[in-house]
């Protein structure tokens, strides 16, 4: 899957690093713009995607709504200028791996309001920690 980086409503591929195998069965690490990303902005015959948002109309009409240039309006709102600049350096660090999450329990909630006559409720989330207390109760009755 893709991933990009945006800097004020641009978006490029993101850096990726992953290890590899080339045609001649030798390993080694790619570091660079995320391959799929790339892939695709030659597809659609771009180098980028979006468009920077002080040429955004919307942007610019709040801009002139509150009587400002476009640079006094983000100065005014969060988009300050080094702001802007800060987080996309931070989002430029991180390196995509491509890496499936881990997974994790689910909290174990009630389905409805509360508990039955029986003091049970019926349960819903919680993978993998046994069956539902519910349908073995059904299954008892049914030998």
């Amino acid at each position: 899957m893709p991933t990009y980086n945006s800097k004020d409503g641009v978006w490029k591929p993101a850096i990726e690093r992953v290890a590899l195998v080339d045609k001649n069965g030798d390993p080694h690490i790619y570091e660079g713009p995320d391959r799929a990303a790339t892939e695709y902005l030659k597809e659609v015959g771009e180098d980028h995607l979006g468009m920077p948002f002080y040429e955004d109309p919307e942007i610019i009409d709040r801009a002139h709504d509150r009587h400002m240039t476009v640079d006094q309006f983000c100065k005014t709102s969060v988009h300050t200028p080094e702001k802007r600049e800060k987080e996309f350096q931070e989002k430029a660090k991180v390196k995509a791996n491509h890496k499936l999450p881990e997974r994790k329990a689910a909290i174990k909630q009630t389905q409805t309001g509360g508990t039955n006559t029986a003091g049970t409720g019926s349960l819903y989330g919680g993978f993998g920690d046994g069956a539902d207390p519910k349908a073995e109760a059904v299954a008892k009755v049914k030998k």
